[in-house]
């Protein structure tokens, strides 16, 4: 199992869909920047991830500098934006994230991404 840094619509899928212990079962190290709490946490009060997201254990939040990879270029969010950085600069980890230009942007750096289908697909 290898570690992985999610993006908010993937953590908010697999809680609202009851899934998301399928990430510790897939995963080793499950990482979320800050940028991605923040904006869980901006969200709907009812959102099921907005009220687990700081009770999770296996969870782990992690806090990094501004992107400094060509990433920039691409016009992504500030939580893709870190999600890709973070994996950018840990190496040999993959990102979980359902936005396409932002996978494409992880893809164009060489790093593995995953959307929330793979991963529910992985465990069937």
């Amino acid at each position: 199992m290898d570690k992985i840094i999610c993006d908010a619509s993937p953590l908010i899928v697999l809680a609202k869909a009851d899934l998301l212990e399928l990430l510790p079962n897939q995963f080793s190290e499950i990482v979320v920047p800050q940028a991605v709490v923040e904006e869980i946490l901006a969200g709907p009060f009812d959102d099921p991830m907005r009220r687990l997201i700081s009770k999770i254990e296996w969870l782990k939040h992690v806090r990094i500098d501004p992107p400094l990879s060509p990433i920039g270029s691409w016009q992504l969010g500030r939580g893709e934006s870190e999600v890709i950085e973070y994996a950018r600069l840990q190496r040999h980890c993959a990102v979980l994230m359902d936005d396409r230009v932002a996978r494409r942007a992880a893809f164009a750096i060489g790093i593995k991404a995953y959307g929330t289908l793979s991963i529910i697909a992985r465990a069937a």
